[in-house]
């Protein structure tokens, strides 16, 4: 089982963002999507969760296709994003993020739902009522991560975790990804800071101004670094 993206061009306003990419996550692993900022990779995250449209190419879930599909039926399928820049309700309470983010869950799974959220970040649980806009970036970076939870995904798809964190936060965020890889969830982790992507990928592909430069194991990157210096200058 595993997404699956193949020749997936993204065109916005007459430019090709993202140009003919293929690359696939399969469920208990993660594929790190490295370059630097304009390669594409926020493009790709958007439209394979639905939020952007592509102009051709083909997303499966488990063997069926979700292109073309909008966010609701992408979570549905299996496939929940979380975007960059920590995005939260900032002025609702943490537990009411978590309940709207749970909307499309039937009425008595909603409660478990949170609960797994809660298990996995405990500092949510102790700040189940304070509004999330005064919550640290860290915390709000926890709550976005949980509201992609909320959908039970086989696949999270992770833009910039790392953006603006501190490194304590960071590598938290990092026990949080090992965690729910080891729970089965596939995992595209989006990432300007190589090192904390590479620490936890199993393969990685890395973009430059649209297209795909390297798609192989993750280890290979790590014992050849021109291969990234290639694609960042």
């Amino acid at each position: 089982m595993a997404l699956i993206i193949e020749d997936l061009t993204v065109v916005k306003q007459g430019r090709e963002l993202v140009r003919s990419v293929s690359m696939s996550v399969e469920r208990g692993q993660v594929t790190a999507v490295l370059g630097a900022n304009g390669a594409g990779k926020s493009e790709l995250v958007l439209a394979v969760a639905g939020m952007l449209p592509i102009a051709q190419g083909h997303i499966s879930v488990d063997g069926r296709a979700i292109q073309g599909c909008p966010p609701d039926v992408v979570r549905l399928a299996g496939v929940a994003a979380v975007p960059e820049g920590h995005r939260v309700l900032s002025k609702l309470s943490v537990d009411d993020n978590l309940r709207v983010a749970g909307s499309m869950l039937a009425g008595d799974q909603v409660g478990p739902a949170v609960a797994e959220v809660y298990a996995l970040f405990p500092e949510l649980a102790e700040r189940q009522r304070q509004l999330a806009g005064t919550m640290s970036g860290g915390q709000q970076q926890m709550l976005s991560i949980g509201h992609a939870l909320m959908a039970r995904p086989k696949y999270l798809l992770i833009d910039e975790m790392s953006l603006g964190l501190a490194p304590l936060i960071v590598k938290r965020l990092v026990r949080t990804i090992e965690s729910l890889v080891d729970k089965g969830v596939g995992v595209i982790l989006v990432e300007q800071f190589t090192e904390v992507a590479l620490s936890v990928a199993t393969s990685a592909v890395v973009m430059r101004t649209g297209d795909v430069r390297y798609s192989g194991p993750a280890s290979e990157i790590r014992t050849r670094p021109e291969i990234l210096e290639a694609a960042y200058f």
